[in-house]
């Protein structure tokens, strides 16, 4: 339908389906493809490789791969931290920096500063273990003294570690983790086992102990002294042997 006034002309078309827009109508394939379809690639969920497998990028713009975080690995960096920096080096958030990785990945492993003392405890009595079980094949001059046998063994064995860890050792000796002491009251067993009363496997142990953290404490002032190896060598032997002989005269 048309309508004309002269000059003041007005057009009023009739509404018919036909002049309305269609916007049921699929959309352009050109806007459906470019920016609806960047739209819809931008609101997907991007895929990431696992964190623990992420490559990192060194200060030398060289990518590297993440070390799994371990307890074995956080205990050997633990002990390399601490006889870098010293026995109150093991912070838990200096660790975990040494790490590569959050404090909080860290605490999934070790609860805390003396949890970690007892793990780094337990690594290095596997290794004194170890030392000890070498250290028995060797024939030793009292051999006949059964009692006298595993302390000579394990007093060898625990300065041998204390030279491989000297900072690590000083920090178990003072945090004393449970399982430090449970390796001490082994010995005492031991001897117990071997013809000893309770009493007297005690106070050799103890004995031996503080012979041992003196020569430990020490050795450090001797080499600086000038003192080789094998003169701190045979200086611990000879003090290890006046104190089995002794002993063993007083206990008789």
């Amino acid at each position: 339908m048309c309508i004309s006034a002269g000059a003041s002309e007005r057009t009023v078309t009739a509404y018919s389906p036909a002049n309305v827009r269609r916007t049921d109508r699929p959309l352009h394939n050109s806007l459906a493809k470019g920016r609806l379809g960047a739209w819809v690639s931008m609101s997907k969920p991007q895929s990431r490789p696992p964190t623990a497998l992420r490559p990192r990028v060194s200060s030398d713009g060289a990518a590297k791969t993440r070390t799994p975080l371990t307890l074995d690995h956080i205990v050997t960096t633990a002990i390399d931290l601490i006889e870098a920096e010293g026995p109150d080096a093991p912070s838990m958030r200096r660790l975990a920096t040494r790490l590569g990785s959050s404090p909080m990945a860290t605490y999934h492993h070790v609860a805390d500063r003396q949890a970690l003392m007892e793990a780094i405890a337990q690594h290095v009595v596997a290794e004194l273990n170890t030392v000890s079980d070498e250290a028995t094949e060797e024939p030793s001059r009292n051999s006949k003294l059964g009692w006298a046998e595993p302390v000579r063994v394990n007093a060898r064995a625990s300065l041998v570690l204390s030279r491989r860890y000297p900072a690590t050792f000083a920090a178990l000796l003072r945090s004393r983790p449970t399982t430090l002491v449970s390796a001490v009251l082994g010995v005492s067993s031991d001897l117990m086992a071997a013809g000893l009363d309770e009493a007297d496997a005690r106070m050799v142990v103890r004995t031996i102990t503080r012979y041992v953290m003196g020569t430990v404490m020490g050795e450090g002032a001797a080499a600086r002294s000038g003192l080789s190896r094998e003169e701190l060598d045979e200086s611990f032997e000879f003090g290890i042997e006046a104190l089995l002989d002794g002993m063993a005269r007083r206990l008789a």
